[in-house]
């Protein structure tokens, strides 16, 4: 086993000089029995890409799934 995952994100007002604390973006899906409050089971992908549309908006976006045979879910954020 490859233990619990979690996503997690950080942010910096000023250039980044100084960063904010660790912030969890874990929010468990009720159907999806690998992933808890704790974090997600090992997932099957690990799709991810963090982007900014250059008016000081970044976005996250990842995917995961049980299986590759299974289904998956796109999980999308904006901080």
């Amino acid at each position: 086993m490859c233990g619990i995952w979690n996503v997690y994100e950080r942010s910096s007002a000023d250039g980044a000089t100084n960063w904010s604390a660790e912030v969890s973006m874990i929010q468990a899906t009720p159907y999806r029995n690998y992933q808890t409050a704790a974090g997600f089971d090992h997932p099957y992908g690990d799709y991810t890409e963090t982007v900014t549309d250059g008016a000081g908006n970044f976005f996250g976006i990842w995917a995961e799934g049980e299986s590759k045979a299974g289904s998956g879910d796109v999980y999308f954020a904006k901080f």
